[in-house]
């Protein structure tokens, strides 16, 4: 990943991979720790726990993975955070960025590049990278036209049919608890504000349809 703005000519890069070999905790075989450089200079590194990384290699994905990232802008200003070297991921893995401070969801995998507006004031936790491994194999995954990922209190609808449609998801009680327009996009995610527990969650899009349980657990 690679952060840039529209003030000075100062950028950065964050460098995130998979090995077999590879852990959470810093590796270091592979692993290189944040170094901060020019004040006015973005800043852009992966965190787990009290470790920040510049370079953070991850055990290859079997089902999800939030990845915060710590960003700190150097000054105020418009920025460009673009991410590269899509091409060498599984096709079944999908990777959503969340921006905490604006709510956005953006579809990494279509869309490789985000502008947003910082300020140095901003607090550094603002971008979560999520990751997604398709549960079906990738020959199957057109033979789904609709598939739902629920991770923590994140909800992620995979919308092959382009077309528009709805979500909903019922507490145990029949009471509707969210309700949401679902895009032609392919793919939707939607943060759950609910208590944890298992609710049922309905999907509509043109003539199809699915109803899943979902588990909702809070961090």
């Amino acid at each position: 990943m690679k952060i840039s703005n529209d003030v000075n000519s100062y950028s950065d890069r964050c460098i995130i991979g998979f090995k077999e070999s590879a852990t959470e905790a810093f590796d270091l075989e592979f692993d290189s720790h944040k170094l901060y450089g020019n004040a006015t200079a973005p800043s852009l590194s992966s965190k787990i726990g009290n470790e920040v990384f510049s370079t953070n290699y991850l055990t290859p994905l079997e089902s999800s993975y939030d990845l915060k990232l710590e960003f700190k802008a150097g000054v105020n200003a418009n920025y460009q955070l673009l991410f590269e070297g899509l091409s060498s991921l599984d096709s079944d893995i999908f990777v959503t960025l969340e921006d905490l401070k604006t709510g956005t969801f953006v579809n990494v995998n279509s869309t490789s590049v985000y502008d947003f507006a910082a300020s140095t004031a901003d607090t550094p936790d603002r971008f979560i990278v999520h990751l997604f491994k398709s549960p079906l194999g990738v020959d199957d995954l057109g033979k789904s036209n609709l598939k739902v990922y629920a991770h923590n209190n994140l909800v992620t609808v995979q919308n092959e049919l382009n077309s528009e449609g709805s979500i909903q998801i019922y507490d145990l009680s029949g009471r509707i608890i969210f309700e949401q327009t679902l895009s032609n996009q392919q793919f939707n995610s939607y943060r759950i504000d609910a208590p944890n527990g298992v609710y049922i969650l309905q999907v509509m899009a043109g003539a199809n349809s699915i109803n899943e349980k979902i588990i909702i657990a809070n961090n």
